[in-house]
């Protein structure tokens, strides 16, 4: 018989919701309460016949699913550890290195799954593209050229280069996994303390730049990761419906030399699996506790995230570039 993976929620805001709505129908696994101080979580517990809990409680429980505020992330994600429970973190899964790394400590001395949620490194366009990458198809990587954008977003508890540079730099460390050797940074228009503009330039020992433009005040959503590399380029566009991921046969030949030439060849549009992302996150996490296994997405790979937006941070407060 297929063991049951009892889950508590902590933390029920939106993304708690998603969470809930997605392991509420997965197949072994039963959300046995949910944590959270706030009336309307309360309220969501009780018309969905889920005990409901003002305060932590993890009794009785096999894993945490960690969504509440960023900066209580590390803390709660170890407290579930100490308590035995494997623990799945919303990203950034802390809000220093220092935190970051003593929780990847805690997992590892228990022998618990710490799986980190980067969501993209799910979803199956970012899927098919980092198999072509390993496949070597798009050749050398030169650049990555990424703008997230929308109207809305401003926290109290993360600016903007920890809200939404998370998911490029776990989408790089999904399809290339480079070594990004430095850093620089700037943010800007600050409301209420924290900047809701920022852009971002990643430095790899390999050669490859990463341009990251992000912000909270723009007047419409983009999503949109331009990827050039020495013999094809790939744009991923998530606000496209049906046509996600494109593959350009499409660049410059010889870009070194005094006479440029261009190749201008097809364009391919993959066929992608159907699927929420979230919910091949979810199949991941259970199946990692289940095979007693390292998860796609754990704790070196959420450790990695945070020195980078820890090292962008820093060069943005000092105006330098920073070297990791």
């Amino acid at each position: 018989m297929m063991k049951i993976v009892r889950l508590v929620l902590v933390g029920c805001g939106y993304w708690g919701r998603n969470l809930f709505r997605v392991f509420r129908d997965r197949p072994g696994c039963e959300v046995v309460r949910i944590c959270d101080p706030s009336p309307e979580a309360g309220t969501f517990a009780r018309q969905r016949g889920v005990e409901y809990r003002g305060e932590l409680d993890l009794s009785g429980a096999d894993a945490a699913l960690i969504a509440s505020p960023p900066a209580s992330h590390a803390a709660l994600a170890g407290a579930a550890i100490e308590a035995g429970l494997h623990a799945w973190v919303e990203k950034p899964m802390a809000a220093s290195v220092a935190d970051a790394d003593r929780l990847v400590a805690r997992a590892a001395g228990a022998g618990r799954v710490l799986f980190v949620d980067h969501t993209f490194a799910y979803h199956p366009a970012v899927r098919e593209l980092a198999r072509r990458v390993r496949a070597g198809e798009l050749g050398v990587l030169r650049s990555y050229d990424s703008d997230r954008c929308h109207l809305g977003g401003v926290q109290a508890e993360a600016d903007v280069l920890w809200d939404l540079a998370p998911h490029d730099l776990s989408i790089l460390d999904e399809i290339a996994r480079p070594r990004i050797a430095r850093v620089q940074a700037t943010a800007t228009h600050s409301i209420s303390g924290q900047p809701t503009r920022a852009q971002a330039t990643l430095f790899c020992d390999d050669g490859m730049v990463a341009h990251l433009r992000l912000d909270w005040q723009a007047p419409v959503k983009v999503r949109r990761i331009v990827i050039g590399g020495s013999l094809r380029s790939a744009v991923y566009d998530e606000a496209e419906a049906a046509e996600k991921l494109k593959i350009y046969d499409r660049g410059v030949v010889s870009p070194y030399e005094a006479r440029v030439s261009y190749r201008l060849g097809d364009a391919l549009i993959p066929r992608l699996e159907v699927r929420e992302a979230l919910d091949a996150a979810a199949e991941e996490f259970v199946a990692a506790i289940m095979e007693g296994r390292r998860p796609r997405t754990g704790g070196e790979e959420g450790l990695r995230v945070v020195r980078v937006l820890e090292a962008l941070s820093r060069s943005a407060r000092e105006e330098r570039t920073v070297t990791l």
